[in-house]
């Protein structure tokens, strides 16, 4: 008699866990249908994948095949609110003999453009339709149904492959073409040069307003400069008299003001100092100066 009732116990255990599962599988395709979470801003793959799903899952219901419908209306459900969805798993299906190097080949190829968000994002109709007949194709060949749903999911799923692959190729290949044109525009770019010249009075090696307002132009276009990679050379020129009497001892108080200048926004490595040279034009006045240069350095070497 104990024996009697726990076997009760136990059918209607098991009768009260079907029927629930049942119904929240049920439950699941009415939410989908329902559109109780809103598709407003639901992706195009996974409004895709949501409505393959969900009417496979009733496809599924109708042939009586009940795990289906529980795996693809959960996937529906999941699909519809915005979560990613994967291929099926073939571990979970009974898919053998020479079908299964097949499919193990097949599944691989359409993850890696599941994964690729530019792909599955910028062509959903066709990623969603190569996952969904990836699936219904799993499906049917499990429960070994080789009628005309099954070619049609095979057809379907190895045609959006096909061009997935090509669509694929074809972005490769204009990444490739684009970084080709700008490492070739890069190869003839114009190098960015300026320059500008500081004059000092003979024997003086202070700037005056003249002077300071022209490196404050320089500073101020060194912080606007989109350029990056820059040398900037300074050169001091000295009037044959200044040398006769201060010889290399005048330029180079010259040289190290500016360059104690231009150490607040350039690299102590990105200045480079020139040897001094002489004018010997004759003149005694506004000859003497120190000239900064500005050059650009490009990488000439090819992206990889």
């Amino acid at each position: 008699m104990l024996k009697m009732r726990q076997i009760l116990k136990i059918c209607l255990f098991l009768i009260l866990a079907i029927l629930v599962n049942s119904c929240v599988n049920t439950k699941a395709i009415q939410l989908v249908e329902e559109n109780k979470y809103s598709k407003k801003h639901l992706s195009k793959l996974n409004l895709y994948l949501s409505n393959h799903y969900s009417d496979f899952a009733k496809e599924c219901l109708k042939r009586e095949q009940r795990k289906s419908y529980e795996i693809f209306s959960r996937k529906a459900l999941k699909a519809s609110m915005g979560f990613e969805t994967w291929p099926e798993d073939l571990q979970l299906w009974d898919v053998q003999g020479a079908y299964l190097a097949d499919m193990i080949f097949a599944r691989s190829k359409i993850a890696e453009f599941m994964l690729d968000k530019q792909i599955s994002n910028s062509y959903p109709e066709l990623a969603a339709n190569g996952q969904f007949n990836f699936d219904c194709w799993v499906e049917f060949r499990s429960h070994r149904l080789n009628d005309g749903k099954f070619t049609d999911c095979k057809n379907q799923f190895e045609y959006a492959l096909e061009k997935l692959d090509e669509l694929k190729k074809t972005r490769d290949f204009k990444n490739h073409i684009y970084s080709k044109i700008k490492w070739q525009e890069r190869q003839y770019q114009k190098p960015l040069e300026k320059s500008y010249i500081i004059f000092y009075k003979n024997g003086k090696w202070k700037e005056d307003k003249k002077a300071n307002h022209t490196l404050r132009i320089l500073s101020s276009e060194l912080e606007v400069m989109q350029v990056k990679n820059y040398k900037i050379w300074i050169h001091a020129v000295v009037s044959e008299k200044e040398f006769k009497k201060f010889k290399q001892y005048l330029s180079k108080l010259r040289i190290n003001s500016v360059k104690r200048y231009l150490s607040i926004k350039v690299k102590k490595d990105d200045i480079v100092t020139l040897e001094t040279d002489i004018d010997t034009s004759g003149k005694n006045t506004d000859t003497s100066r120190v000239e900064i240069y500005l050059k650009e350095i490009i990488d000439y070497s090819e992206d990889d």
